[in-house]
């Protein structure tokens, strides 16, 4: 500030600004008067129709299974872990997604989960030892502790870029593999296997320890196992294996 400046006259402190006449009190904006989008707009983006291709598979699973084509049921459990393996890529492809897609995808993917990694494989379990009434504990195991990893996931997310458990969308996967190795070499075992099978996934997906998400290579690998594991499956039930 110049000398000068400090010895100028100080101004009048300025009046204060009245309210604009007929101005009323600004209104809090309701999130609830926003538009929600219709449900059906769901199907309008390409990640969430593969998350329900998935699901389709995995209801046409349990339909196998209830139709005692277990080969072909554990196929098609497998064929909608591989749709929920693409889910994720396209929605991050895709340009110009609307903002509310994102957890509406999340909240799609996670029942799905439920369904074809859940209740699908808790199914074939009961199915492959002729719905015997003893297979309802492995069965049931499958489906609750699959539904509680799934709602601590949605909560907490991955820790340190891993899960927390291993993901249920592995489940088709382990239950098929050990029945296609069973039907093969001792197909009197599959019953047993089932059920062990069951026990293991539902303890590992309760589990604490860490699974890395699959990346790079790794989800590469493992969508060719997948796809190996279901043309096995299907010869399988063209031969009659396992039937």
């Amino acid at each position: 500030m110049t000398q000068q400046n400090a010895q100028a006259k100080p101004s009048e402190p300025a009046k204060p600004t009245e309210p604009a006449k007929n101005a009323g009190p600004a209104e809090p904006t309701d999130p609830a008067s926003q538009a929600n989008p219709t449900i059906l707009s769901l199907l309008a983006d390409w990640a969430n129709l593969c998350t329900i291709a998935g699901v389709v598979s995995g209801l046409l699973g349990i339909y196998f299974a209830a139709q005692g084509k277990l080969q072909v049921s554990a196929a098609m459990g497998v064929i909608a872990v591989v749709l929920d393996c693409f889910d994720g890529p396209i929605a991050r492809s895709t340009k110009n997604r609307p903002a509310h897609m994102p957890p509406l995808g999340l909240q799609l993917d996670s029942l799905a989960d439920a369904i074809c990694s859940g209740v699908g494989p808790a199914v074939l379990v009961l199915a492959v030892g002729d719905w015997n009434s003893l297979l309802l504990v492995p069965a049931a195991l499958i489906v609750v502790a699959g539904v509680t990893r799934l709602a601590y996931f949605n909560v907490y997310g991955l820790s340190g870029g891993k899960f927390s458990g291993m993901p249920i969308f592995y489940n088709p996967v382990v239950v098929a593999l050990v029945l296609l190795v069973l039907w093969a070499v001792a197909p009197g075992a599959a019953v047993g296997g089932a059920a062990v099978a069951g026990f293991a996934v539902a303890i590992l997906n309760v589990a604490p320890f860490t699974v890395p998400k699959l990346r790079g290579r790794f989800l590469k690998g493992f969508l060719v196992f997948c796809f190996a594991q279901t043309a096995v499956l299907f010869v399988y039930a063209a031969q009659g294996i396992g039937s």
